[in-house]
């Protein structure tokens, strides 16, 4: 889902039951989610505007960083914030939520 101007979105999975979840909202938001592991629930939430922002989950079930079964959460309700690096996850299937407010 988005709304406004010049907002854009990436979902990119590579991995079996997994699924990956954009809602920008305002102008100029990039929002983009890499997920690379089994049974994965992503989401990247942007409120504001010029956001650019990434969220990566990797790892696979014979790795000792794997993301299988985890759900990871990465929200923004910002204006001006821009992420040279994204936001990436390693976990042993934990769920993961990160949270970033500011105006």
């Amino acid at each position: 889902m988005q709304t406004g101007a010049g907002n854009n979105a990436e979902v990119s999975i590579d991995g079996s039951l997994s699924n990956g979840t954009i809602l920008q909202n305002g102008s100029d938001n990039n929002g983009s989610i890499t997920v690379d592991g089994n049974n994965v629930t992503a989401a990247l939430t942007q409120v504001g505007s010029n956001n650019d922002s990434q969220l990566v989950a990797q790892g696979n079930a014979t790795s000792a960083t794997g993301v299988d079964g985890a759900n990871v959460t990465y929200t923004l309700y910002a204006n001006g914030v821009t992420t040279t690096q994204p936001v990436t996850v390693s976990t042993n299937g934990a769920s993961v939520s990160i949270t970033q407010i500011q105006f």
